[in-house]
């Protein structure tokens, strides 16, 4: 099973990297923000169509 993992630089996303990368049942995809864009659709269509992950887990945020 493929897991994207957005925003898995960040507190939460790291931990739940960490915790998931535990397994052999996942590949985990984690993205930075250079390869994937999440502001731009046409980065995101193209990143899902190639990469086809079945889960998709956003723990990106607006720093502040």
């Amino acid at each position: 099973m493929t897991i994207l993992i957005i925003g898995a630089n960040g507190f939460i996303g790291k931990h739940l990297r960490q915790h998931l990368s535990k397994s052999s049942a996942y590949t985990l995809l984690s993205p930075d923000s250079k390869t994937l864009n999440i502001t731009e659709d046409t980065s995101v269509d193209n990143y899902l169509h190639t990469t086809q992950p079945d889960i998709n887990i956003n723990c990106a945020n607006r720093g502040g």
